[in-house]
């Protein structure tokens, strides 16, 4: 029995995070990319709002798609499903970005 709980816990779950930490952060404009997919928000607790958690990490799960709304600047990186994040992967970016102020390469800043 321990080997079912175990086993997935040193392998799979590391793996899986490793993908997900690509998927949120990989060529994006903003630092982070959020998600906001219904139907993987409903099942992950609004993980999927990423930036916005990212900038307040202390709103609650629950309020992160009113914050996500009043908040996300228009320039960040926001996919509606798992085909839109991995065009969002693939596409290349332009040299000359000029983000939100906020926001630049490498990640969130203030």
């Amino acid at each position: 029995m321990l080997l079912y709980w175990f086993l997935p816990l040193i392998w799979c779950f590391p793996v899986f995070r490793y993908w997900s930490e690509i998927e949120e952060h990989y060529n994006t404009r903003s630092g982070a990319r959020s998600n906001v997919s219904s139907i993987d928000n409903f099942f992950k607790h609004n993980e999927g709002y990423h930036w916005i958690h990212h900038r307040y990490p202390s709103i609650p799960f629950h309020q992160l798609p009113q914050a996500h709304a009043a908040l996300t600047p228009a320039n960040t990186d926001v996919s509606v499903g798992f085909l839109h994040t991995y065009q969002q992967m693939c596409r290349e970016l332009p040299s000359d970005l000029s983000p939100h102020p906020q926001l630049g390469p490498g990640g969130l800043r203030g």
